[in-house]
């Protein structure tokens, strides 16, 4: 198993970019145009007291629909890659821990998790967000070009339990 690592962007952004070529041995049903995607984001955990929306982008919210559930992994500066994750949820704005997941379909246990505190911050439609936060993926061939499931939680204190799975693929 793989464990990944979660890194809060702020401030700066640092992109650094590689020429990739697509996996040429991918198998035909994992082709971007054969993944097709729900627009309904599942909770799945009974447990969970809210939903989560799950998103990317580090200046903006931009939420995970149609084919924008596709994750992008990036090189990072220092030798690892990362896709990079946001979320919005119905909570109070503050540092509260977020715990998010890649998971492959049948596995009994996670791909890449990571839990950290991140800083969430009031929308003008009464939501709270994270933006960019970096999941770090240690070995990306344990995740290209496979179908994955992102799972996401977040437990602000006294709010109760919000959650997300939905249906994801990464790309170079």
């Amino acid at each position: 198993m793989v464990r990944g690592v979660a890194i809060a962007s702020f401030g700066l952004w640092v992109a650094c970019t590689a020429s990739n070529e697509p996996n040429a041995s991918a198998p035909d049903a994992l082709a971007p145009d054969a993944y097709v995607w729900s627009e309904v984001v599942e909770v799945t955990d009974e447990s969970c007291d809210f939903d989560l929306v799950l998103g990317q982008g580090v200046e903006a919210f931009e939420p995970c629909a149609g084919d924008k559930k596709v994750l992008i992994l990036e090189r990072g500066n220092q030798g690892l890659q990362h896709v990079i994750i946001s979320a919005r949820a119905p909570i109070g704005g503050g540092f509260h821990p977020l715990s998010l997941s890649l998971w492959q379909e049948g596995d009994d246990a996670p791909l890449v998790e990571s839990t950290l505190s991140v800083p969430w911050g009031q929308t003008d439609g009464g939501l709270s967000q994270v933006l960019g936060v970096l999941l770090v993926i240690e070995t990306p061939e344990t995740v290209i070009d496979r179908p994955l499931r992102l799972e996401a939680r977040v437990s602000p204190e006294g709010q109760g339990v919000g959650c997300a799975s939905l249906p994801v693929a990464v790309r170079w």
